[in-house]
């Protein structure tokens, strides 16, 4: 009975953030702070690498490779992010008028 139980509990964070909102949402409507946490459980899944702050060299490694004409993807290569996390960073910088 004991194995059977281990088969229904889902492992997959996501599996598991769509259980706790179902189950909530049957009760009642999800907070916000739930809801996040939902989010941040489909994320972690869907991008298993932590979120990491850039420093001050990778922006201005960044600059210098845009300067030089690199594509996004060249440049998330060889500073080790991702395509949309360059493009997103290169976005924000410019929003700062840096």
């Amino acid at each position: 009975m004991a194995a059977e139980r281990a088969k229904a509990v889902p492992s997959d964070p996501v599996l598991i953030g769509f259980a706790l909102a179902d189950a909530l949402n049957r009760e009642r409507a999800l907070t916000d702070w739930e809801s996040g946490l939902v989010a941040a459980l489909v994320a972690r899944t869907l991008h298993p690498r932590p979120l990491r702050r850039w420093s001050a060299a990778q922006d201005e490694q960044l600059r210098d490779l845009i300067g030089s004409g690199h594509t996004a993807a060249e440049i998330g290569a060889r500073i080790g992010r991702s395509t949309d996390a360059v493009h997103t960073r290169i976005k924000r910088l410019k929003n700062q008028g840096a």
